[in-house]
């Protein structure tokens, strides 16, 4: 009777254990999930534990043997609900052990044995920034004219290593500088289009975007104290370049950015025909202050190879 009683412990004894103080997902909802992919394996020695760790927006797995040495360890984005992100883990946890424990794979179901292992999420963001504009003083040029700026941002970052899609918005206050006994007067209105990359692709305590922009504004240009005062408005094609660091774990944080825009072509200001003359700087420099969402999208697994 006493031997049959230890022969059913046994039969039931779990492979993996789930421990650690993670909220999102508890240990007891992977565990639940982990009874799907480990059926009950016979086994006379201890379980196998698994410790999850919060590390902001991150989710460290680390499965380990009773005596203590490490099978595995992953970091995982926690840009997902808890309840994918309590499969994901416990197909982590259910690839390793199958690796590991022959007698595992003798008794897992033969739908479970193509396990599915983590693969790289793709990435989005979108914010909002206060910008700070300077356009460097130049020979003929209006001078170091400042300005201050809002812009909308959105960005994506498709799994793997290829580079991702940015978009953004951004309008500028105007500027103005002396002609001759009159003023000038210019703003932009910008739309960027162009592509990024993002270093390290998983979430850290600071992430870095590196991004490249085909430019197109709208040039809005003006005079006020002249004899004859005109107005209009241009079009305009350039290109830019910035790198931008999010601060923080959390999936809503603020962000830097430090930017160079470069406008080929060349506007002049005239007084009149005969008199006084400016020309637009060609260069803005710009820093901005944002703060944003940054998230992740897609499966959190795929099939194993």
């Amino acid at each position: 009777m006493a031997a049959a009683l230890w022969t059913m412990l046994v039969a039931v004894e779990p492979l993996v254990r789930v421990v650690g103080g993670s909220i999102c997902p508890a240990p007891v909802e992977v565990e639940a999930r982990l009874e799907g992919l480990l059926p009950p394996a016979p086994s006379v020695g201890a379980a196998d534990v698994a410790m999850l760790q919060e590390l902001g927006d991150r989710m460290r797995v680390t499965l380990r043997r009773a005596d203590g040495a490490t099978l595995g360890q992953r970091d995982l984005d926690r840009y997902q609900s808890c309840g994918d992100l309590a499969a994901a883990i416990s197909l982590v946890v259910a690839t390793w052990e199958s690796d590991v424990h022959p007698e595992f794979v003798s008794v897992m179901p033969e739908g479970d044995r193509g396990a599915l292992r983590p693969a790289g999420r793709s990435a989005f963001d979108a914010g909002a920034a206060i910008v700070a504009t300077a356009a460097p003083e130049a020979a003929g040029s209006a001078g170091a004219a400042l300005a201050v700026a809002g812009t909308l941002v959105a960005g994506w970052i498709p799994a793997g290593r290829l580079p991702g899609v940015r978009v953004a918005v951004q309008a500028g206050s105007e500027r103005a500088f002396p002609v001759g006994d009159g003023q000038g007067h210019w703003r932009r209105v910008t739309g960027a289009l162009g592509s990024q990359i993002r270093w390290p692709r998983s979430a850290g305590a600071a992430t870095l975007d590196v991004h490249a922009d085909l430019l197109v504004t709208a040039l809005h240009m003006r005079g006020t104290g002249f004899m004859a005062n005109h107005s209009e408005w241009s079009l305009d094609v350039g290109g830019g370049a910035g790198a931008r660091l999010w601060l923080g774990r959390r999936s809503w944080r603020p962000w830097l950015d430090f930017s160079v825009a470069a406008w080929p072509r060349g506007h002049i200001l005239y007084e009149d025909l005969m008199g006084e003359r400016a020309a637009l700087p060609r260069v803005d420099i710009s820093v901005a202050l944002g703060f944003g969402f940054a998230g992740a999208a897609g499966p959190a697994t795929a099939p194993a190879r």
